[in-house]
């Protein structure tokens, strides 16, 4: 197996704590000399599938060269790589993947999409890149693209606290997440469950623009409440949610305090979360609102993920007071997904017959 030992990597990668300094942080533990570069998501890059006014974005996006100003960073790392690492590449477009690649015609540049290509048209990128992964099992048969779910970090102060939860969440707002753990709150109440759940909202934008999204969410969804709005301004007060992150070893000792682990994905993506892979690796059981899991190649047989519905959920409590189910195969998956071997994988730093796991199945 070749070693990375020494080489040169441009880390391109979205600010999304712990995960950019894990990535980062494993790099230089296996040798690698790394200079970082924030892939930051700028608000009219008309490559959103949502876009609103995609004509007049791109315009204005074109105009005022916002992607020009974005590489204007690249230059202060005008030396020899001989990888870049993309995580995502929002920001990143085909003038600047040319120009990287003049400068190091040796690089090896390999993207990986924690994101679904139903929120943002990351495609357009596919042709400058020697390698193609994402964590989303339906884009990589839509696409053709390899898959690689997200990975996790081993707890070096091990996993071996009193359990005191049996169901734990700690995440950000977003979707119907708020919703959703209320009808899961109401629920372990009415049956003795024990749980420990923090909502966090941090990207509180000026009184003017939160207004007008409120009017549109109004406009679009007539008779519905707009949660996070009424959370933001104080019109819903709940002692789950917080307006500050929780201290990482606050929710460390959290987890490892939990039975199982609640994962509640954005609904327009079926890539498994950092949560579900993190909380497995922890050997915690998963409770998701996420089906298409069941279609997943690599988890839809692992008895430790237990799946509900988000509108209406149930959940079985003979189900989550099991032990974690410790089987062969996947352990051997977690294995493979754990940070150390999950970078040696994304560097093609494996033979392809030590990688068939994750190659799509068709």
């Amino acid at each position: 197996m070749t070693s990375i030992s020494g080489k040169r990597i441009l880390l391109v990668v979205p600010k999304f704590a712990p995960l950019d300094s894990q990535i980062m942080n494993e790099l230089e533990i296996q040798g690698a000399y790394v200079e970082i570069i924030y892939d930051q998501c700028q608000k009219f890059n008309p490559n959103f599938i949502k876009s609103s006014f995609r004509i007049i974005r791109k315009c204005y996006y074109k105009l005022n060269n916002l992607n020009i100003k974005y590489h204007s960073q690249f230059d202060q790392w005008d030396k020899e790589w001989d990888y870049l690492l993309c995580i995502n590449g929002w920001s990143i477009d085909p003038i600047l993947l040319k120009k990287i690649k003049t400068l190091n015609p040796n690089i090896k540049c390999i993207l990986y999409l924690w994101d679904s290509l139903k929120t943002f048209r990351f495609n357009c990128l596919f042709p400058f890149f020697d390698k193609v992964y994402t964590f989303d099992y339906q884009d990589s048969i839509k696409y053709n693209i390899d898959y690689l779910p997200l990975f996790w970090v081993e707890n070096k102060n091990g996993n071996h606290s009193e359990i005191k939860y049996d169901l734990s969440f700690i995440g950000k707002l977003h979707s119907d997440r708020y919703e959703v753990i209320k009808k899961i709150e109401k629920y372990c109440r009415n049956n003795g469950i024990n749980y420990y759940f923090k909502i966090i909202i941090t990207n509180r934008g000026s009184n003017i623009i939160e207004y007008i999204k409120h009017l549109l969410f109004k406009l679009k969804n007539r008779g519905q409440i707009d949660y996070r709005y009424d959370l933001l301004y104080g019109k819903i007060i709940d002692p789950i949610i917080s307006f500050n992150y929780v201290d990482p070893i606050v929710a460390q000792n959290i987890i490892n305090a939990s039975r199982c682990i609640i994962d509640i994905e954005i609904p327009e993506q079926s890539g498994l979360t950092n949560r579900t892979i993190q909380g497995l690796g922890y050997q915690k059981k998963i409770i998701t609102t996420n089906f298409k899991i069941k279609n997943d190649v690599l988890f839809q047989n692992n008895p430790n993920i237990i799946v509900i519905d988000r509108y209406n959920p149930i959940i079985n409590t003979e189900a989550i007071s099991q032990n974690y189910s410790s089987d062969k195969p996947n352990n051997t998956i977690l294995e493979k997904l754990r940070i150390d071997n999950w970078i040696k994988i994304i560097l093609n730093m494996k033979k392809i017959n030590d990688m068939i796991v994750f190659t799509m199945i068709r």
